[in-house]
């Protein structure tokens, strides 16, 4: 067994694609470091990292269940949802590892512009994203779970107004995740498509392509071993 580190890295500069990758040495923020050349607008970030005991068969089992998703064959770019991938790492996961602002080179000017970034994201209204009040929005994991847009910023979700990350995050922990937080845009879909996919103005998935649903039922049985 190779026990390691295996990490996923988002960029706000490239929304959608996460990089999936492995080390057995402590050394993800150095990797996250070398990553941040002058071709890159703004610096990735660790969106979860942990060490576990076998850090070359679970990159091996993302791979391979995330393969579809994969943007290149010879890059470990993915375009997920990183929760998707962070879920798997946390059933085998020995424990978690955080790194710094520091430790990872984001400097105080760099944090806030991924924060403004992030924020105008999240914070894009129902009507920019042709969302009428009123709609019904089904969660992803699980289409029995609605909420209704009830303004151009919020949701009532179980009788309670709120934003529609803040939905989302109350249902990822009714299902067991302890996640301090996640995209609201990644966990709600209108008609069928996430309303990430609705900012593009594009269905989330082509024909050639499988939703989150389709992806997460064809992980492994990581209870009786990853793939080998």
């Amino acid at each position: 067994m190779s026990e390691g580190f295996v990490y996923i890295l988002t960029n706000e500069a490239m929304p959608g694609f996460v990089k999936i990758g492995l080390t057995q040495q402590d050394d993800v923020a150095d990797r996250v470091r070398q990553l941040d050349t002058t071709s890159v607008p703004m610096p990735f970030e660790v969106h979860f990292a942990a060490r576990v005991p076998d850090c070359r068969k679970l990159e091996r089992t993302l791979h391979f269940v995330f393969g579809e998703n994969r943007t290149r064959k010879n890059r470990e770019f993915f375009k997920i949802n990183p929760d998707l991938a962070k879920a798997i790492i946390e059933l085998v996961a020995i424990a978690p590892v955080e790194y710094s602002d520091e430790e990872q080179d984001i400097d105080a000017k760099e944090r806030a512009e991924i924060e403004q970034t992030r924020t105008r994201r999240e914070v894009r209204t129902f009507k920019s994203l042709n969302v009428p009040v009123g709609a019904q929005l089904t969660f992803t994991k699980d289409d029995a779970i609605t909420c209704t847009v009830v303004s151009d910023r919020k949701v009532q979700f179980e009788g309670q107004t709120m934003s529609a990350t803040a939905a989302a995050l109350a249902v990822v922990r009714q299902m067991g995740y302890d996640w301090k937080t996640v995209s609201g845009m990644e966990y709600w879909a209108y008609k069928g498509v996430k309303l990430s996919g609705l900012e593009n103005g594009l269905p989330d998935f082509d024909a050639d392509e499988e939703p989150d649903s389709a992806i997460m039922a064809s992980v492994p049985n990581l209870g009786s071993g990853l793939l080998p």
